[in-house]
């Protein structure tokens, strides 16, 4: 049966993975953690787009500090800048998509497992848009079409909707976030890939419609944004490495039980183009297409299913490496799950 119809943003809403996330337990693992002695420097990149929540949620409410660690914020203007910060030793960690850890995608020059996720964050954050008059309602209605996007990230989605994205969509790149719009406009693609929650912003205002966002059914318990760190900061101080990313655990599973403060919190940081000021329902819309679900170890059967689908779907990797083999090399869990 095809999934290509019916998978509304309602129902996409409901299967983000919010309904995976046992709030009492959770909540257990939520508990402050005083670390004693002199607190730890560190250096966080943080983009002012709301996939960055995780991080907003740690540093207002105090949990790097609870870890002992003093954090300057270097602030960056996408999330695609967080690599090449970490890569040039301007931060120690940040959170960026899962996959740009895997060469050729990683920062040239640096070998797989140089950068390595310490922890899965969040869930969704891509949306495929078509703008707001289209008649396209489903992921099956793109047979034939031009798509601005990554065909590894929506292949297995389009795949179950009766499509073959490898031969029955052509596929271009996807824009920036800052010419997203634009894009949509020029009516040259029948879809558009948008980053960081702006698919749904875009929706709000009347300007386009999210037809698929990176982790609907079937790949719905798939990562986009990790804590990321240099595998040579984990090797030098595991301990320190541990304390950033506990930190970011409880800011994602914050942001989770609080989403109306959270939006609250990083609206006006907000920097994502969305053609006007962006209100509270808009930063609501935002990240109620994402589920912020912190994962250590349990993590490792879900990427290993993630990146076996993008391999299948023309992810290119180098070295060639089967699905597992990868998985091993660039994720490295340093903590307790949050929940224990």
């Amino acid at each position: 049966m095809s999934r290509g119809r019916g998978h509304t943003r309602r129902t996409f809403f409901v299967n983000s993975g919010r309904a995976l996330l046992v709030g009492a337990g959770l909540a257990g693992g939520l508990g402050r953690v005083r670390v004693a002695g002199a607190a730890s420097q560190v250096t966080l990149g943080l983009a002012s787009v709301p996939c960055q929540a995780p991080a907003y949620a740690a540093l207002s409410q105090g949990y790097f500090t609870d870890e002992g660690l003093d954090v300057a914020v270097v602030g960056v203007a996408e999330v695609g800048d967080i690599l090449p910060g970490l890569t040039s030793g301007r931060i120690d960690a940040g959170l960026t998509t899962v996959w740009n850890v895997v060469p050729p995608r990683l920062t040239a020059g640096k070998a797989l497992g140089d950068v390595v996720i310490t922890a899965p964050l969040q869930r969704g954050c891509l949306a495929l848009s078509v703008p707001a008059s289209s008649d396209i309602q489903s992921l099956e209605e793109l047979r034939g079409q031009t798509v601005a996007g990554t065909r590894f990230l929506f292949g297995r989605a389009i795949f179950e909707a009766g499509v073959n994205p490898d031969t029955e969509i052509t596929w271009s790149p996807a824009p920036t976030a800052a010419n997203v719009f634009a894009t949509l406009q020029t009516g040259e693609f029948a879809a558009v890939q948008s980053p960081d929650g702006q698919g749904a912003l875009l929706e709000v205002i009347g300007a386009a419609r999210m037809i698929g966002m990176n982790n609907m059914p079937p790949s719905d318990s798939f990562y986009c944004c990790a804590s990321v760190m240099n595998a040579s900061s984990v090797t030098t101080d595991r301990s320190r490495a541990a304390a950033i990313t506990r930190a970011l655990m409880r800011g994602s599973a914050w942001s989770e039980e609080n989403r109306t403060e959270a939006a609250e919190l990083m609206r006006p940081e907000m920097t994502l183009p969305a053609q006007r000021e962006i209100t509270q329902e808009d930063m609501e819309a935002a990240l109620a297409m994402q589920a912020f679900i912190p994962m250590a170890e349990s993590a490792r059967s879900i990427l290993v299913e993630q990146f076996n689908d993008y391999m299948s779907f023309g992810l290119p990797v180098t070295p060639p490496l089967d699905a597992a083999t990868l998985v091993d090399r660039i994720f490295v869990p340093l903590t307790d799950e949050v929940s224990a």
